[in-house]
């Protein structure tokens, strides 16, 4: 006995049974409960999980520099309103 004490025949009906009432209800509704299944099979089959770390990635360390960029262009622009003024 495996996966808990359920027998492999057992696991064998009860996914044949999910299976069975999956395609009824898909369908019913028209094949609307398909489509994030084959979306989330896609993402994970085109290596979605590592292509979304890349790009947080790549967006963490393109906002540091921006945001020293805008500090420094803020700090410029402040002197010379300083030194406009007197």
């Amino acid at each position: 006995m495996s996966a808990g004490g359920l027998g492999t025949s057992t696991l064998e009906r009860l996914q044949a049974r999910l299976e069975t009432l999956y395609g009824r209800l898909d369908g019913r509704l028209g094949g609307v409960p398909s489509l994030p299944v084959r979306t989330a099979l896609a993402f994970n089959q085109d290596d979605g999980p590592l292509m979304a770390r890349s790009i947080a990635n790549y967006a963490l360390f393109a906002v540091f520099p921006a945001i020293l960029v805008l500090i420094v262009a803020a700090s410029v622009v402040r002197v010379d309103a300083k030194n406009t003024t007197k």
